[in-house]
């Protein structure tokens, strides 16, 4: 008589402490990225560029943050690839499209409280979308990001 064997899956995919460390470096690391390439963006090539007075440079910031958040997230993918993360394309889709319009939302902001605000939320994101990601089945685990996301994403207009 055949004998089957079950073995029982954790709903969460064990992982070390050193990937949680590595993804919160890599968030922090990818806050500190995006405000110094905002920056640049904003004050360098947009504004010197394509800025000639109309509604385009109001909106300069706004475009400039966005940019910088899609050049880091597809860095960041690569890094977490070579540090192992669990679906790291998945981390960083979900920390861009939780942060865009992040310069819409602290317009008017002094810049070191903006920055400061965003390197945070930026380690923020990348960490609980990292421990999303590390759900076993795909329906919870789309559900969960789906929330996720939705919270994220209407927050900042709520306060």
């Amino acid at each position: 008589m055949v004998e089957y064997i079950y073995q029982e899956d954790k709903p969460i995919i064990d992982q070390d402490k050193s990937v949680f460390i590595k993804i919160l470096l890599t968030g922090f690391v990818s806050g500190v990225i995006v405000a110094v390439l905002k920056y640049i963006l904003d004050n360098f090539i947009l504004r010197t560029l394509v800025c000639d007075g109309g509604q385009f440079c109001e909106a300069s910031a706004a475009y400039s943050s966005n940019i910088a958040l899609l050049i880091v997230g597809i860095i960041s993918v690569v890094v977490m690839v070579k540090m192992e993360v669990y679906r790291p394309l998945l981390v960083a889709i979900m920390a861009v499209v939780a942060l865009w319009g992040f310069g819409r939302w602290m317009f008017g902001a002094n810049v070191i409280i903006s920055n400061i605000v965003l390197i945070i939320t930026f380690t923020l994101i990348y960490v609980m979308a990292g421990w999303v990601a590390r759900i076993r089945s795909v329906p919870v685990l789309v559900f969960i990001a789906v929330l996720f996301l939705a919270i994220a994403r209407f927050l900042p207009y709520s306060l």
